[in-house]
């Protein structure tokens, strides 16, 4: 068995990502912007307040006195412009309860990791955001095989892995070829995605 690679750069993008401590412990909620983690607040115990009561009629109060308040009226967000950013906090209770949206650039490896396990659990998210976070954990993603005559032809992040199988038929086993390629840095669901390509090409012993 042999693998070569022919590697790109993997452009950077800008992707946002939001989080949320609760009781002192952090949950990935999804790839989203700082606004759409806004409308979830909303969904659940907050209002945003733009109007108010002046001689008996309700008008408009000026985009800059807007307030996002949680259900005991506590403000939490201050301003429209601060409601519209594509990052910013919501900040409830401290770690005890405090959402907010971050670049994907900006996260910390406790982020990393939890967003990769999202991805290994196979939680929606852009495909810029797979190639990203595979990226940063020093893994390959598989994007879709080519199979050709003697070898596959597997598309990542990165560009294209080859692995080569002439002449192998039934020399290696199932296990021998997964630590094969988990060697080469393929994550594990890209790993069972050439395993059943072997399978079926009948290589594996």
């Amino acid at each position: 068995m042999k693998t070569t690679a022919n590697t790109t750069a993997n452009e950077s993008k800008n992707l946002y990502v939001s989080f949320r401590w609760k009781n002192n412990r952090r949950e990935f909620l999804g790839e989203q912007l700082f606004q759409e983690l806004i409308a979830r607040a909303l969904n659940e115990d907050c209002m945003i307040i733009n109007t108010r009561i002046e001689n008996g009629e309700e008008v408009d109060l000026p985009a800059d006195e807007w307030t996002l308040v949680d259900g005991g009226g506590n403000v939490i967000l201050e301003g429209e412009n601060e409601m519209v950013k594509n990052t910013g906090c919501l900040d409830f209770d401290g770690n005890y309860n405090k959402w907010y949206t971050t670049t994907a650039e900006s996260m910390d490896e406790q982020e990393l990791e939890m967003v990769y396990k999202a991805y290994l659990d196979g939680e929606y998210m852009s495909e810029d955001l797979k190639d990203y976070i595979c990226e940063q954990m020093g893994v390959l993603r598989c994007k879709g095989i080519k199979v050709l005559p003697t070898e596959l032809m597997v598309y990542t992040q990165r560009g294209t892995e080859t692995v080569d199988f002439d002449g192998q038929q039934g020399e290696f086993s199932e296990d021998e070829w997964k630590d094969e390629l988990e060697e080469q840095g393929f994550e594990p669901e890209a790993v069972k995605e050439i395993i059943d390509k072997l399978e079926m090409l009948e290589v594996i012993a």
